[in-house]
C-alpha cells in the first residue's frame, strides 16, 4: 500500500486456517524529516488493527498540533514538487473521471434536456405546418363573409373550383380543400398520392351520391366522370367538427377520406362553420391534409442522425411520422402502438409503461431497448395550442446519437488534460532539479535497491531530515534482504502454478466457455481445468466437455502443493465416459493419506454434452453450479454432493444429471471466494448479488460475464486485491 506520506509492507505465511498465522508487518512512514518502523507478529485481528491504523494515518486523521509541526519542518525543496504533482494528478484524475465515466445522474439529466429540446423543436415545426390550414381556412371564410366568394348555389360552388385548385397547388402541405353551403351542396378538390388533381361534387341533383372528376392543372374538369359513390355530408367528420364546435372551429380526428381509390386515404383537417348575422348556417370550409403528406413534411425535421418524430391523436391513432414505412401511414389509420415499425410501437408502449415519468417542465419521458440492444430515449409533449388538434408529439432518440457528441467532448477533455498533465509534470521536473545533492544521492541509492542491488548504501550527507531518512532506509534495506529469498521462491512457485492452469478454453460451436483464477497471495489453492481425452487441440464439437473446479483450504505454498497433487490425480484417473462420482472417489483415494490432517479440498466436476442439451455433475463438498435461463428469467441451483476430498477414506460420490431444455442456459460455477467476498463493513457479497450480475450481463459472452463479476467484486470490496482466492468458470450455450 502506497501513500504520499509513506508505505505499508505486509507479508504472511499460513499453514492452515484456524491454526497459527505468522504476520510480519513492516511499516515505514517516510516524510522529509521523520521515519517510523514497526515490526509486528500478530494474528488476523491485530493485522486488521494495524491496517486500520495505517488507513487512519493515510487519511490524515492527525491532531492539528502534530500536523502543524510536521508542515513547519518540511523542506521547500520537497514540498514544492510534491504539492505540484499532487495538484496536477488531482486535477487530472478529476477531469478523467468526469470525461470518461461521468455520473448516472448527469447523463440522465443530459438525455432529458436534449430530448426536451428536440420535442419542443418538433412542436414549433408542427405548429408552423398546421398554420397553413388555419390561414387558408380563415382566408376563404373571410371571403365568403365579405361576399368575395359566392357559394349559395351549385353553379356558384363550381365556379370556385379553379380558385381552390390554385390554393392547393400553392401550398404543398395541404392535401384537400372543401366547401359546402347551407343546402349541404358542396365539393372538395384533392391532390392524390400520385400528384393528380381530383374534384369530388356532392350536389342535391346527384341524389345522395358523390361524383369524382379528374382536373387539369388549371382546375378544369376533364371529360367523363371517374366514379360515384354514396355520400352523406352531414355524417362526415369534417361536418360534425364544424357543427358541434362551440366557436365554429374544430379539428377532425384521423379518419378515412371518401373516394373511389382501392387503397383509401387517411387524414385530418380543420373545419370552419360559416354563420349569417342571424346565426343561420351559411356553409362549412374544411382544409385537410393526409397523414402521408404530414409525414413527408416531418421528414424535414432532423433531430439527430437516426432520430424519429411522430404524432398521434388523443385516441392513440398514428397521425404522422418521419422515416415511416408507407404501408404504416396509409389506408386505415392504425393505432401507433400496433405499428409494425418497432421504434414507433416500442416508444408508445414505453410511454404507457410503469417506468415512464414527467419532468418538471411537463415532458413525458420513457426508455426502451431495441432488438439490437440500442437504448432509445422517448419524449412526448401535447401540442398545446388553443386552435389546434388534440395531438401528442413524440421524439425517439437513440442514445448512441445523443452520446456521440458527449464522446467527442470527452475525447477533447482527455487530450486537454494530458497536455496540462505533461506541461505540469515538466514544470515539476524542473523544480525537482533544484533539490539538493543529498536528495539526489538518496534517490540514486533507492533506485539501486529497486533494481535488486540490496548492497547499496545510503549517504547521510545533508541536514537532520536527510540523516534520519538515510538511517531509516538503511534499516529498511536490511529487512528487505531477509525477505528477498522468500519472495524469489514464491515467484517461482507462482509461475509454476499458473502454468498448471489451462491457457485456453475448449472450442465449440455450441458452447462458449471461459475460466478465470486469481490468488490472494503469490500462490493459492484454487484450481480449474478442462481435462480432455482428445488430441489436445481444444476442438470439442464432436465430444463432451469436462470441467473441473476446486478449492483447497488455506492459501500459500501448502495449498498450492495440494492443488497440484489433485490435478495430477484427476488427470490420471479420468476415463472416457466414466462416472464423475467414480472419478471423485478415485481422486479422494489418491489424496487421502497424503494431505495433512485439517487440510482438505472441495471439487466440482461437470460434463456437458457436445450440443449442451444436458449436463452430468458430481460434487465433493463444493457448491453446485448455478444455471440461469435468460428466456425464463430463472435461476436453478441443484442440490446434491458429498464430503470434501481427503476427509474420509473410501467415500462414495454420486453423479447427477441435469437437462438443459431452453437452449440459452448460462452455467456459472466458482469457488467460495466469489460470494464470500466481504466489504469494509464485513458484509458478504452473497449469491443474490452474483445472480443479479449474471442476469444483467446474460447477453454478453462468457469472458465478458466473468469480467462483469470481477468488476462487481472489486467495487463491492473497495479494492482490486481479494482477501481469498477467486476462481470461476462460465459456460454459455450458443444458439
Amino acid at each position: 500500500m502506497r501513500h504520499a506520506h509513506g508505505t505499508l509492507f505486509i507479508g504472511r505465511t499460513a499453514r492452515h486456517k484456524g491454526i497459527r498465522t505468522y504476520l510480519s508487518v513492516f511499516t515505514i512512514v517516510c516524510g522529509t524529516d521523520f521515519l517510523v518502523m514497526i515490526p509486528i507478529e500478530a494474528g488476523r485481528t491485530d493485522r486488521m488493527r494495524i491496517v486500520q491504523a495505517y488507513s487512519d494515518f493515510s487519511r490524515g486523521q492527525f491532531n492539528k498540533r502534530v500536523i502543524m509541526r510536521i508542515l513547519s519542518r518540511l523542506s521547500v525543496a520537497v514540498s514544492y514538487p510534491l504539492m505540484t504533482l499532487l495538484l496536477v494528478m488531482g486535477v487530472f484524475i478529476l477531469i478523467g473521471i468526469l470525461a470518461l465515466r461521468g455520473t448516472r445522474a448527469t447523463t440522465s439529466d443530459l438525455m432529458i434536456r436534449l430530448t426536451d429540446q428536440a420535442t419542443e423543436r418538433m412542436r414549433q415545426y408542427v405548429l408552423s405546418t398546421l398554420h397553413t390550414p388555419i390561414r387558408i381556412g380563415d382566408f376563404n371564410a373571410e371571403l365568403v363573409r365579405e361576399g368575395g366568394m359566392s357559394i349559395e348555389s351549385s353553379d356558384d360552388l363550381s365556379s370556385q373550383v379553379p380558385f381552390l385548385v390554385s390554393q392547393l397547388q400553392a401550398w404543398r402541405g395541404v392535401s384537400a380543400i372543401l366547401i359546402s353551403n347551407q343546402d349541404d351542396n358542396g365539393f372538395w378538390v384533392e391532390r392524390t398520392p400520385g400528384g393528380d388533381l381530383r374534384l369530388y361534387e356532392f350536389f342535391q341533383e346527384h341524389e345522395g351520391y358523390c361524383v369524382e372528376w379528374a382536373l387539369d392543372d388549371l382546375g378544369r374538369k376533364l371529360p367523363g366522370e371517374l366514379s360515384r359513390f354514396e355520400y352523406d355530408p352531414t355524417q362526415r367528420p369534417w361536418y360534425r367538427a364544424a357543427i358541434d364546435s362551440d366557436d365554429g372551429v374544430g379539428w377532425t380526428p384521423i379518419y378515412a377520406w371518401a373516394n373511389s381509390q382501392e387503397e383509401g386515404i387517411v387524414g385530418s383537417g380543420r373545419s370552419v362553420r360559416l354563420d349569417s348575422a342571424d346565426g343561420d348556417l351559411v356553409g362549412v370550409i374544411d382544409v385537410g391534409f393526409t397523414v402521408n403528406d404530414l409525414s413527408r413534411e416531418l421528414e424535414g425535421i432532423k433531430i439527430s442522425p437516426n432520430g424519429r418524430v411522430l404524432i398521434m391523436d388523443s385516441a392513440g391513432m398514428l397521425v404522422a411520422a418521419n422515416g415511416i414505412r408507407e404501408a404504416d401511414a396509409t389506408t386505415s389509420g392504425i393505432l401507433a402502438s400496433d405499428s409494425v415499425d418497432f421504434e414507433i410501437s416500442g416508444a408508445v408502449q414505453a410511454l404507457a409503461g410503469p417506468d415512464s415519468f414527467y419532468d418538471e417542465h411537463g415532458f413525458h419521458h420513457a426508455t426502451f431497448t431495441g432488438d439490437d440492444g440500442e437504448i432509445y430515449q422517448v419524449d412526448s409533449e401535447l401540442l398545446k395550442q388553443a386552435d389546434g388538434p388534440d395531438w401528442t408529439l413524440v421524439t425517439i432518440l437513440p442514445e448512441s446519437d445523443v452520446l456521440a457528441g458527449v464522446n467527442v467532448v470527452q475525447g477533447r477533455l482527455i487530450y486537454a488534460s494530458l497536455v496540462v498533465l505533461l506541461f505540469s509534470a515538466f514544470v515539476a521536473i524542473l523544480l525537482a532539479r533544484w533539490i539538493t545533492i543529498p536528495i539526489v544521492s538518496l534517490k540514486r541509492s533507492a533506485f539501486g535497491i529497486a533494481s535488486g542491488n540490496l548492497d547499496e548504501r545510503f549517504s547521510s550527507r545533508g541536514g537532520l531530515e536527510f540523516t534520519q531518512l538515510s538511517d531509516a532506509l538503511e534499516r529498511m534495506t536490511r529487512g528487505l534482504r531477509e525477505r528477498l529469498d522468500m519472495r524469489t521462491a514464491l515467484e517461482v512457485a507462482m509461475e509454476v502454478q499458473q502454468n498448471l492452469l489451462p491457457q485456453k478454453a475448449p472450442s465449440s460451436s455450441s458452447l462458449d466457455i471461459a475460466g478465470f483464477s486469481v490468488y490472494s497471495d503469490e500462490t493459492g489453492g484454487d484450481y480449474f481445468d478442462y481435462p480432455m481425452l482428445s488430441d489436445g487441440t481444444g476442438d470439442t464439437n464432436d465430444e463432451s466437455v469436462t470441467i473441473a473446479i476446486g478449492d483447497v483450504t488455506g492459501h500459500g505454498i501448502g495449498a498450492a502443493l495440494i492443488m497440484c497433487a489433485a490435478r495430477t490425480a484427476l488427470r490420471t484417473c479420468l476415463l472416457p465416459d466414466g462416472s464423475l462420482g467414480t472419478l471423485l472417489r478415485d481422486v479422494n483415494t489418491s489424496l487421502y493419506g497424503d494431505v495433512p490432517n485439517g487440510r482438505f479440498m472441495t471439487m466440482l466436476m461437470l460434463r456437458l454434452a457436445p450440443d449442451g442439451s444436458h449436463m452430468d455433475w458430481a460434487s465433493a463438498g463444493h457448491d453446485p453450479p448455478i444455471v440461469y435461463s435468460p428466456r425464463l428469467g430463472t435461476f436453478n441451483e441443484p442440490s446434491g454432493g458429498g464430503v470434501p476430498l481427503a476427509v474420509l477414506s473410501d467415500e462414495p460420490f454420486e453423479q447427477y444429471e441435469m437437462r438443459l431444455p431452453e437452449g440459452d442456459e448460462i452455467i456459472f460455477t466458482a469457488t467460495d471466494g466469489v460470494w464470500e467476498t466481504a466489504n469494509s463493513d464485513h458484509e458478504l457479497f452473497g449469491k443474490e448479488r452474483l445472480m443479479d450480475v449474471i442476469r444483467e450481463s446474460s447477453a454478453l459472452t462468457s469472458e465478458e460475464i466473468i469480467q462483469r463479476v470481477i468488476e462487481a467484486l472489486d467495487e463491492f470490496r473497495g479494492s482490486t486485491r481479494p482477501a481469498d482466492d477467486v476462481t470461476m468458470v462460465v459456460i454459455k450455450r450458443l444458439p
